[in-house]
């Protein structure tokens, strides 16, 4: 199986027995709020859809991989989303979020994306992450824009709560992951590395 550990959470592909709270976390207004998702969708829609990931997950060369991270005591905490994996060209785009409110806004947000890049980068061999963020999303630009490179805006590209809102394209190449590794090993990766966790 392949997975990831880091301090406090453990990335690895989703099972039966976290069904059900993928479905709460698919249903959540702000959760799905900044993944492009719809609020209205039906509960069986979702249902269809967390199967849908699972199917994915299951083949070879699948161009969509759906990792969940649970805590060391087992609590779910978030999802990471490898969509339109091109394998040719080894990119990928990459969404994450924490699932439960009380959850947000921790440490756990800046390890998730480390596990997921660790995910992408060393277990999936990919050479490319990238990823849109809303302009208004600012934790999450604060957290992409901390190892990746802004590449552009769409300005004006999704409508959403009465607004159009811009939406910042992010991207990152594997030698700038690596440079990063190598750069924060003494700094706020030490504890990763001092675990054999890097």
């Amino acid at each position: 199986m392949i997975h990831r550990q880091g301090l406090w959470l453990t990335l690895q592909k989703p099972e039966k027995g976290d069904i059900p709270v993928m479905i709460d976390w698919l249903q959540e207004p702000v959760f799905i709020a900044n993944l492009f998702g719809n609020p209205d969708t039906p509960v069986s829609q979702t249902i269809s859809n967390i199967h849908r990931m699972l199917n994915d997950n299951a083949k070879d060369l699948t161009q969509n991989l759906t990792f969940i991270a649970h805590r060391y005591d087992g609590v779910p905490i978030g999802l990471v989303m490898l969509n339109h994996i091109n394998w040719k060209n080894r990119l990928a785009e990459m969404n994450l979020a924490i699932g439960n409110i009380e959850h947000r806004n921790t440490m756990y947000g800046g390890e998730l994306y480390l596990l997921g890049l660790l995910m992408a980068f060393q277990e999936l061999n990919l050479n490319k992450i990238y990823g849109y963020v809303y302009q208004s999303n600012s934790s999450s630009l604060r957290l992409s824009s901390f190892v990746g490179k802004q590449e552009g805006t769409l300005r004006n590209h999704y409508y959403g709560n009465g607004n159009y809102l811009d939406v910042n394209i992010i991207s990152l190449f594997r030698e700038e992951f690596d440079l990063f590794l190598t750069n924060e090993k003494e700094t706020i990766l030490r504890r990763y590395y001092e675990g054999g966790l890097l």
